[in-house]
């Protein structure tokens, strides 16, 4: 289900691109490139429902960006990243989780004149689709590494070593940036994931166990 939303939402921006495009003048839609750092880490609570600890942990993204204005002050931003996000947990063993997605934000983006350039501010959702990942266990010099699955809601026993993740993530991002005039831009993020990327099982009917991607980033870029 989640996977048919991901290709209905994707359909739906670049035909509402395309339409916006023919609005405005065609030399003001412009494609940017940027990367950057990310520190992220789970928003988590157990099966009882209470909150547990987690550790920021360092990735990466690298993707590009389409700027349509639909204003003189406001642009609509979308594009494509490949994001890497996870967390690290520590007690008797620590545990490290990194997950690697395909993102998409949609974002309301407000430029504002200052200096030789201008201030950005944007929020929207976005929609990601994992591709990748592993987690790793242990404790000092003894660890041990497993390739995640992607499954859907209650496909598995949860009984097996194999660590299980839903494919699909959907969230709200924020971030503020300057961009100057050569086409250079600097941009911090924040996001917090709004769906649960664990799976349910059906043998646990009380379990109120729940993880979502959260962090934040800085990235550089280019506008052409």
């Amino acid at each position: 289900m989640r996977e048919k939303l991901y290709i209905l939402t994707l359909a739906l921006v670049f035909t509402g691109s395309l339409a916006m495009a023919q609005c405005v003048e065609s030399e003001r839609v412009s494609i940017a490139v940027r990367s950057g750092a990310n520190l992220q880490k789970f928003d988590e609570r157990g099966s009882d429902g209470r909150i547990q600890k987690n550790y920021l942990l360092p990735g990466v993204h690298f993707g590009m960006n389409v700027n349509i204005p639909v204003s003189s002050d406001f642009h609509f931003q979308t594009g494509f990243l490949i994001v890497t996000k996870g967390s690290k947990s520590v007690g008797e063993t620590s545990t490290t989780t990194r997950l690697s997605y395909l993102e998409m934000p949609l974002d309301l983006v407000y430029k504002k004149p200052w200096g030789n350039g201008y201030i950005m501010l944007g929020f929207g959702p976005y929609v990601a689709r994992g591709f990748g990942g592993h987690v790793t266990t242990g404790s000092g010099a003894v660890e041990f590494s497993r390739d995640i699955k992607f499954t859907d809601p209650a496909k598995d026993d949860g009984l097996s070593w194999t660590p299980y993740f839903e494919r699909m993530d959907v969230g709200a991002n924020m971030f503020v940036g300057y961009m100057m005039s050569s086409g250079l831009f600097f941009q911090v993020n924040t996001q917090q994931g709004l769906v649960k990327i664990n799976p349910t099982y059906n043998q646990y009917p009380g379990d109120r166990s729940s993880i979502k991607n959260m962090g934040f980033g800085v990235s550089l870029g280019y506008k052409f």
